[in-house]
């Protein structure tokens, strides 16, 4: 079994920086990612043959210099591997992972972790988002990025977050027709805070006028206070309703309109990939706001379980500056732990640090602003409308279990199989959170959780024989 002082679980801007850091320090370490590049979704790596998305700032740039960094280093990196469980060894004795990937190493002890898993597209659930075509706007993105694919001939984009804009450019400049963008924030939403929140922010104003310029001259019409109804289609998408939507993000169906399109790029902002920190039983906070959990940590990134350190859009989501910052953060802290800093000589870095993020949190803070999410979203969700795509529940079978008993997510779960399918419940747990709680006249925060159990992702049966085997080998010496 190979042994390191800290592995680092997330290739994304987190993870690339905390790697950095201690790679600089001498840490022996074992960076880990499931895709097959790392970068995470913002330094997303295409195939070789395409050409790399247009964006505003030295992306790519920034990206070489990190990696440079660690080859200089000589840093480990597992691509194409997944942590399918993690387990303590014992009061400071750091932990045992369980790796899955085309690496000969199954199993990796590690003193420290950093878990940087980052964040995916929080689903909208809607009459007909099941049906092929619809797509959240991360995976417009990863075809574009990732493979150098076109989703489809016409496209409408809706949702909210910082993600519309960015990705209504990218299909465009693909070649796909863009009908709208469908922004369900008013053009009012966080402008108060707009001024102090792009103050210093040169790289973000860039993103924005790089984006708004594009949808500008693909002549693509941003529509706030808009959302899609409805994805019409038998076996595929072929049209979409979509209307406003009033304060409350009720839907204003008297407002709606028909647009004919093969392509449904849609995303209510991010969740965090909380898999890991909930199978360590890390402690997490509810944001209402937001309608999320967030894995409680000091101002080291420390979670409650000792050892395991967060940082990026895990921790709440505030874009790659953040999530670098943070990361950095985590391997100070981790140094410390190690000794190969002393307090005194990691506070000067600190201090530059935790300003840096103290300015970042307050973009974060008017992004907040136009994601929190409305309660109204919710009456989008008819009785015969699919919630849990995998297991294909739909509401009212929901609300049957809820009648019959089922007051918590757990409940609803044993009855309908609602979070059993692949995505294990990543996808429909939102939702079936929410209408659990209106049904019980309760908080969503009050209502649990699926169940996490190892495997933390589908995994090959080889994987759990290849792992059994190893056991019963190493009984017998």
């Amino acid at each position: 079994m190979s042994a390191v002082e800290v592995a680092i679980i997330g290739g994304g801007p987190a993870g690339l920086a905390a790697a950095v850091e201690l790679a600089a320090h001498g840490v022996s370490l074992v960076l880990i990612d499931s895709y097959a590049q790392l970068g995470g979704h913002y330094f997303k790596q295409g195939p070789p043959e395409a050409a790399q998305p247009k964006t505003a700032d030295d992306r790519q740039g920034e990206f070489e210099e990190l990696m440079g960094a660690l080859e200089a280093r000589e840093v480990v990196t597992l691509s194409e591997t997944s942590v399918w469980a993690m387990f303590p060894n014992g009061e400071g004795m750091g932990f045992t992972l369980h790796l899955s990937g085309p690496h000969e190493i199954e199993r990796l002890q590690a003193h420290y972790v950093v878990a940087a898993p980052g964040a995916y597209d929080r689903p909208l659930a809607f009459p007909g988002w099941q049906l092929p075509g619809v797509m959240t706007l991360g995976g417009a993105q990863m075809l574009l990025k990732g493979h150098g694919i076109r989703p489809g001939q016409r496209a409408l984009v809706a949702g909210s977050g910082p993600l519309l804009l960015a990705t209504a450019a990218s299909l465009a400049e693909a070649g796909t027709e863009v009908a709208a963008v469908l922004d369900l924030a008013s053009g009012w939403d966080g402008l108060r805070k707009a001024p102090q929140a792009f103050w210093g922010q040169f790289a973000r104003l860039k993103d924005v006028w790089h984006y708004g310029s594009a949808c500008l001259k693909y002549g693509i019409p941003i529509r706030f206070g808009q959302t899609i109804f409805q994805a019409m289609g038998e076996a595929a998408v072929t049209a979409a309703a979509y209307g406003r939507v009033d304060a409350q993000w009720r839907p204003r169906l008297d407002t709606a309109q028909t647009v004919e399109v093969d392509t449904l790029c849609v995303a209510l902002g991010f969740l965090p990939n909380l898999a890991l920190t909930r199978h360590l039983g890390c402690a997490h906070t509810y944001d209402p706001d937001v309608d999320a959990f967030y894995p409680q940590h000091d101002a080291a990134m420390e979670t409650t379980v000792p050892g395991v350190y967060v940082a990026g859009d895990v921790t709440g989501i505030g874009g790659k500056a953040l999530s670098k910052l943070q990361g950095q953060v985590a391997a100070l802290g981790i140094l410390q732990k190690l000794q190969y800093l002393t307090p005194s000589n990691a506070e000067a870095q600190l201090a530059s640090l935790r300003r840096n993020i103290r300015a970042e949190q307050r973009f974060m803070a008017m992004l907040r602003d136009r994601m929190r999410i409305r309660p109204g979203l919710q009456q989008l969700i008819e009785p015969d409308t699919i919630v849990c795509r995998c297991e294909m529940v739909a509401a009212h079978q929901i609300h049957t279990a809820i009648r019959e008993g089922a007051r918590d997510l757990k409940g609803v779960k044993l009855r309908t199989r609602c979070g059993m399918g692949a995505c294990q419940g990543r996808y429909c747990e939102p939702h079936v959170r929410q209408l659990v709680a209106a049904a019980t006249c309760t908080t969503p925060d009050k209502v649990g959780h699926m169940a996490v159990r190892p495997p933390l992702l589908p995994l090959p049966i080889s994987e759990l024989l290849k792992t059994s085997e190893s056991r019963r080998h190493t009984e017998r010496l």
